[in-house]
């Protein structure tokens, strides 16, 4: 501890900082925390190698689950879809990670697509003499069809000065060379990186039908020209047809429109808030009418920098987790005849369906009151569906020999895929609620929560400069700090002469009061067939307590498990005063 820590401490120890000096703490907001990530809904494989890389990374357990599932939806999305009474869904997830500059983003997508990108290019590596034939064989049909051009440009105009029939032949003999144009072989290609909405579309053209989009500093995508305001209502909708399987329609420059059909894609995009602002700021009304942010599972992870310690890595888990991404890889995608994909439609098994049943219902329910999720109901009508994705994704992971065809959804794994969808419709709220917090406000509240957790006595003015990016800028720390001051929540003394920002002991006292709210209202459970435990999955669930709250029980990151009877305390959401 540093000589104005300790000044500080014994100026609180000697009763200088005491509550009778403060004066009455007025409220500042209501704030909701992130919620811990239910670790022991993942598959054992997923969950092992997220946590052998949180010890060795030390970033934000959500950014780390989000590469590991983007990395699992390509590898399985083009084998599955999931069916769901009349309808079929394709199983790939859209992911959205909000995170500032050195949280790792580059280096976690690195660590969970390091198999898929070797093998994606073992595989173009195997194809380039197949690669090397057809350009070949295009470059002379090419010469063919130019000589055809030529011929029919000379005898059109010959048959204007002597009357040549031999035109009609030649066109002829064009028609039937179009129908010869050799057949491009399906580069494979599972990851598009910085690609515009619009390259995306024209790449999927040529290419195999299963793909993602992975992109680390995501600015590239939602800042490109592709999402100009021209261009934002097409490529919004391109985005959400990749989701739900629908054909796609590309203008070719030049060759007219192509249809594209049985596409099944992923996308895990990282980028920063100032990014993600600036989009909303030019096309967040249309992205919201058009469902863009609906369709995916967004996480706003707080931050851990200053905290990572130097840890030597281990690999045996992420090694275990890449095998088997690996070996999804390496079995053969089905096609129809005319290039579409053909993904295997799996059913929820009985007990999986019941358990899919009750969690769209609590959530369709929960949907009548304008305190919960009405706020985000495109989110939360989403909220299922993603569930269901998700569920399929892990059962093709975690339960199906891959030498076989693919069995009915087993209902543990649709309890994982309830799970981890409610977390992310946690999210999903907190993220929706942030975006109408004023800017003053947001400052107000970051200053605070940087104060309380880095010095329960107090922090140096300057400290907070240094640290946080967001007050670099002296007049706007001086009105955050003017704002709290007025409220009675910190104040500013000197100490030893550095200007010292104090919280008011009854924020500490407070801070940790208050109880999760439920995400999801109780409904009447439907019977399960023998042996099916509603709700739960090992040490992690979202079910109901005698009392008729929803609630998890147990995260994967040390959190006790409720009580029987008795939700899990926690800071899920913190009235501040």
């Amino acid at each position: 501890m540093s000589d104005i820590q300790n000044e500080i401490a014994r100026e609180v120890a000697t009763g200088v900082t005491s509550e009778a000096q403060w004066p009455e703490l007025q409220m500042l907001a209501t704030k909701a925390e992130e919620r811990p990530f239910p670790l022991h809904a993942l598959p054992d494989i997923v969950r092992e190698a997220v946590m052998e890389v949180s010890a060795s990374e030390q970033a934000p357990v959500s950014m780390i689950v989000g590469a590991a599932l983007a990395a699992l939806s390509v590898a399985a999305q083009g084998h599955i879809d999931v069916a769901i009474d009349d309808r079929s869904h394709p199983s790939g997830v859209f992911l959205v990670v909000i995170a500032e500059s050195g949280e790792r983003k580059t280096r976690l997508d690195s660590i969970f697509t390091s198999a898929i990108r070797s093998f994606e290019e073992g595989q173009r590596e195997l194809m380039k003499p197949e690669i090397k034939i057809y350009e070949a064989n295009f470059a002379a049909w090419q010469a063919q069809k130019r000589g055809l051009l030529n011929a029919i440009q000379r005898a059109e105009e010959g048959r204007k000065k002597e009357g040549s029939v031999g035109v009609d032949v030649l066109k002829n003999d064009l028609r039937m060379l179009e129908k010869d144009e050799p057949e491009r072989p399906v580069i494979p290609q599972w990851i598009y990186g910085d690609s515009t909405p619009e390259a995306l579309g024209h790449a999927l053209v040529n290419s195999q039908k299963s793909a993602s989009v992975i992109a680390s500093e995501g600015a590239i995508f939602f800042g490109s020209h592709g999402m100009s305001a021209d261009t934002v209502t097409r490529n919004i909708g391109q985005m959400n047809e990749l989701y739900s399987g629908s054909p796609l329609v590309i203008n070719r420059r030049g060759s007219g429109e192509l249809r594209i059909t049985g596409v099944r894609f992923g996308m895990f995009i990282q980028l920063q808030e100032a990014a993600l602002n600036d989009f909303l700021k030019r096309h967040g009304g249309l992205a919201t009418g058009l469902g863009f942010f609906a369709r995916m599972l967004i996480a706003h992870p707080v931050t851990r920098q200053g905290w990572r310690l130097h840890q030597t890595p281990e690999t045996e888990k992420r090694e275990a987790f890449n095998r088997r991404i690996t070996a999804l890889l390496q079995r053969p995608l089905q096609y129809l005849k005319n290039g579409a994909l053909k993904p295997q439609r799996v059913e929820l098994s009985p007990e999986g369906k019941l358990l899919w049943v009750d969690f769209y219902n609590r959530i369709e329910v929960s949907l009548r009151d304008e305190h919960s999720e009405a706020d985000i109901r495109a989110s939360a009508n989403r909220a299922a569906e993603n569930a269901a994705r998700l569920a399929a994704l892990f059962h093709v992971f975690h339960c199906t020999d891959l030498d076989q065809p693919i069995e009915s959804i087993c209902a543990d794994c649709m309890r994982r895929g309830e799970a981890v969808s409610a977390w992310y419709l946690s999210e999903a709220r907190r993220f929706f609620n942030e975006l109408a917090v004023p800017a003053s406000l947001k400052s107000m509240l970051m200053l605070e929560g940087y104060i309380v957790q880095n010095g329960a006595s107090g922090i140096p003015k300057n400290q907070v400069r240094r640290n946080k990016r967001r007050f670099n800028d002296i007049n706007r720390l001086n009105q955050a700090i003017h704002g709290l001051v007025s409220l009675g929540r910190i104040r500013e003394v000197v100490v030893n002469g550095i200007n010292v920002l104090q919280p008011n002991p009854k924020i500490l006292q407070n801070q940790n009061s208050a109880t999760p709210t439920p995400i999801l209202p109780t409904l009447p459970t439907p019977e399960p067939k023998q042996g099916l435990e509603v709700g739960k999955i090992g040490e992690v669930g979202v079910g109901a307590n005698e009392n008729g709250k929803t609630h998890f029980s147990g995260n994967g990151q040390g959190d006790p498990v409720a009580e029987p009877g008795k939700p899990k305390k926690s800071t899920a959401k913190v009235r501040i005063a």
